[in-house]
């Protein structure tokens, strides 16, 4: 049975990764309205252009969506 402290240890760091997460959001979602400058049907070509490849690598190397 896992002791207080690796709980806490373990629930700081999902926090850790949910935060991590909205952060990569935020940057990726920047970087796409600079690139796109508010064009709503390139930022889309973009969003789907970077799901098939994370799933496209992902489907090739089952290892990386660890990484993911």
């Amino acid at each position: 049975m896992p002791s207080s402290a690796e709980k806490q240890i373990n629930f700081t760091m999902s926090h850790l990764g949910i935060i991590r997460m909205f952060v990569v959001w935020g940057i990726l979602e920047s970087l796409i309205f600079l690139f796109t400058r508010g064009d709503r049907v390139k930022s889309l070509s973009v969003y789907l252009a970077i799901f098939f490849i994370i799933t496209f690598a992902a489907y090739n190397s089952p290892d990386v969506i660890d990484f993911l």
